[in-house]
């Protein structure tokens, strides 16, 4: 009863765990309409009831990556990223059949994002060689 009133009065927030809950309860999700990826992927995080890093994990994806995507620092680019991008933001079933989903995308398109950065495409390049960061 103390969470609901202090969300009611303004003094906290919820947080991702309530979300399914609340927007059950309100029969929608009391935020502006998302417009851009980033403001999607957080609606889908709250649709969930998941951080991003959890659901990153849960559709096989480095946090990093979809941190990434999120922040518009990156536009998805591959067939496998538009894909889990896709599933994630049009997905309305359990986090279970979430991670089902995404892992059928991964083994049909099983090849990882091309590196973007110099930074990825060092970092790529020493796991190729098993080197770790102070073998370089």
């Amino acid at each position: 009863m103390w969470t609901f009133l202090t969300w009611e009065t303004g003094k906290k927030q919820p947080t991702y765990p309530h979300w399914p809950g609340i927007i059950r309860f309100l029969g929608y999700d009391p935020h502006p309409e998302p417009m851009t990826l980033g403001e999607r992927l957080r609606a889908a995080y709250r649709r969930l009831g998941l951080p991003q890093t959890h659901v990153a994990r849960t559709i096989g994806m480095d946090p990093a990556t979809l941190y990434r995507y999120e922040a518009g620092d990156w536009v998805p680019g591959s067939p496998r990223t538009r894909q889990l991008l896709d599933l994630l933001l049009g997905h309305a079933g359990t986090v279970a059949e979430l991670r089902d989903d995404a892992r059928a995308i991964n083994k049909a398109l099983p090849y990882p994002d091309p590196p973007v950065t110099v930074g990825d495409q060092l970092r790529k390049r020493r796991h190729e060689l098993g080197w770790t960061q102070d073998q370089v």
